[in-house]
């Protein structure tokens, strides 16, 4: 994941990847394993005792931490990376809202984020007049959906049954639901985690199969010490 741009700044917080305060801390050493930018979640990389690379779903090594000796914003490949595995620092909130003493998870990518895991729901081929899809989404049933004028409108009308079925049925108030049509993919975030089940596409000519998956996220032992918008710059404790 290259950085082009100006690592991302907030007045009042400081530089993504910058240590947040005084406190106790511990930051090691690492050679970088392709661009890393600053404070995002690292892995141990193909050497894992002397590599780091921006985490997917290996072994969660820590954050990287900004450096001013780095002019293009990020970790260079094989540049040596600082590392947190323990201290304070600043990244960035990823999928939903942030509230100070949430715990923080690490995301694939490696940002934080307030929720455990993402879920997806896909589907290998558009829906058909006569489709009706359902789906269960922590426990609650969400009301069938029927094929409408057209894939795109079913696939909308989907998407928003499936928010109305998480605020107004589950009662939460953070949460992220992402569709894309022509991918036939739905991406579900929301605090508490989500878990998918019955999901299928019944009746019509033809039936699209369809594939849930959660990707859990990997705790960083610590918390949010601060709030923030997705998106926005959350300190974060950090305890590995």
């Amino acid at each position: 994941m290259a950085q082009t741009t100006a690592p991302a700044f907030d007045s009042t917080l400081g530089q993504v990847g910058q240590i947040a305060d005084a406190s106790s801390r511990t930051i090691d050493s690492f050679a970088a394993e392709g661009i890393v930018p600053f404070g995002v979640a690292v892995q141990r990389g193909t050497d894992p005792d002397k590599q780091a690379k921006v985490f997917s779903d290996g072994s969660l090594l820590g954050v990287s931490v900004f450096s001013h000796t780095e002019e293009s914003g990020q970790y260079e490949d094989k540049s040596s990376v600082s590392v947190m595995t323990h201290g304070r620092v600043i990244m960035s909130a990823s999928g939903i809202a942030a509230i100070a003493g949430d715990p923080a998870y690490a995301v694939p990518g490696g940002a934080v984020s307030s929720s455990p895991n993402t879920a997806t729901i896909s589907f290998d081929a558009d829906f058909v007049a006569s489709n009706t899809i359902d789906a269960t989404i922590n426990g609650e049933a969400i009301t069938q959906i029927t094929y409408g004028t057209s894939h795109e409108a079913t696939f909308d009308a989907l998407v928003a049954e499936i928010e109305d079925t998480i605020e107004n049925d589950l009662g939460l108030e953070r949460f992220a639901v992402t569709g894309d049509a022509v991918a036939r993919v739905i991406t579900i975030i929301a605090e508490e985690g989500i878990t998918v089940t019955g999901a299928a596409v019944t009746n019509g000519a033809s039936q699209a199969t369809t594939t849930v998956a959660a990707v859990a996220n990997t705790s960083l032992g610590g918390e949010m010490l601060t709030s923030g918008d997705a998106g926005s710059l959350v300190q974060v404790s950090v305890a590995l």
